[in-house]
């Protein structure tokens, strides 16, 4: 019972900084204060682990500001840590579509094929990615890592072929 009470004492001191915050920073307009609010409300339900919802939160963000890449890329990492891979890589496009400079959204694309033990168009889109970066960002280690296990699944699909008789065939020795 003691735990409950402390719990809901700090959830409360918290939001109390939170909008302690947010009356410091009062928006000047109706759009700033919807961006405001969903970016709280993201935020409230990242904490509380509510993917839906925060994905819900994501797509209103979206709409207020269509050319910020960065809003679909998190969605998609949030899908693809639920193994949602179709829904990811669809945040990943409309990442590349709402800014096709973004380094982000070419990653995200590249970490769901990764996922998906699709090394080749994995490492495809590390280096389109790499083609697109900002002050900060490079993806060579994730295509070198990516290159590597393609590398590996190759030689053990070679290695699954000749076990099986897929192989090239031996010269017959008279």
């Amino acid at each position: 019972m003691l735990r409950k009470i402390f719990a809901l004492t700090v959830l409360a001191c918290v939001s109390l900084s939170f909008s302690q915050r947010a009356q410091a920073a009062q928006p000047d307009t109706e759009p700033e204060r919807r961006e405001m609010l969903h970016r709280l409300l993201f935020a409230i339900y990242d904490k509380q682990s509510k993917v839906d919802e925060e994905n819900a939160e994501l797509s209103e963000l979206a709409k207020l500001k269509p050319n910020d890449a960065t809003f679909p890329v998190t969605a998609g990492r949030i899908l693809l840590k639920q193994k949602r891979y179709d829904e990811a890589m669809a945040k990943g496009d409309e990442a590349i579509k709402a800014d096709p400079n973004n380094a982000d959204g070419y990653a995200l694309k590249g970490q769901v094929y990764s996922s998906q033990k699709k090394y080749k168009e994995a490492v495809e889109q590390y280096n389109l990615a790499n083609q697109h970066l900002r002050t900060g960002q490079n993806f060579n280690a994730q295509a070198s890592i990516n290159q590597q296990l393609l590398e590996k699944q190759i030689q053990d699909q070679q290695y699954l072929d000749a076990i099986n008789g897929k192989g090239k065939a031996k010269p017959k020795t008279k």
